[in-house]
């Protein structure tokens, strides 16, 4: 029974480690690619393109509200599961492994500007059909 007792122990410490280990080079790589940054940099977007249609007057207010709907914290919190659930320690090795690369380096600097610029492909073709919903 002690013996039981004190595997169980050693199972549950050694789990939370790798856990642990494992939450830690997730928040690398979230780090190395900025996540943070272009999410809050997403939301503003967001916030800017739902403005047209609140009735909300008051800008402080406006903000408030969108940070209340789209919390920056929730959604780092909802990735880094995200990412644990999706990939093993090995995959997490090679993801911090590219973005310390050169090519790794570089999409990270480019990146963002592909997003946007596809954002506002996006927009475009939008605006062009907008009338097959008016229909």
């Amino acid at each position: 029974m002690k013996n039981t007792i004190y595997l169980f122990i050693f199972l549950a410490l050694t789990f939370s480690a790798l856990a642990a280990s494992k939450l830690q080079k997730v928040e690398r790589i979230m780090r190395l690619m900025d996540t943070e940054h272009e999410l809050q940099e997403q939301l503003i977007k967001i916030s800017e393109n739902l403005k047209p249609y609140s009735k909300i007057q008051d800008e402080n207010q406006f903000k408030e509200i969108m940070n209340q709907i789209l919390n920056v914290d929730d959604l780092l919190t909802y990735q880094k599961k995200q990412y644990m659930t999706q990939f093993n320690e090995s995959e997490l090795d090679d993801i911090i492994a590219f973005y310390q690369s050169q090519g790794g380096k570089r999409l990270k600097r480019i990146n963002p500007q592909i997003l946007s610029d596809s954002m506002q492909f996006a927009h475009q073709m939008i605006q062009k059909k907008m009338h097959l919903l008016k229909n």
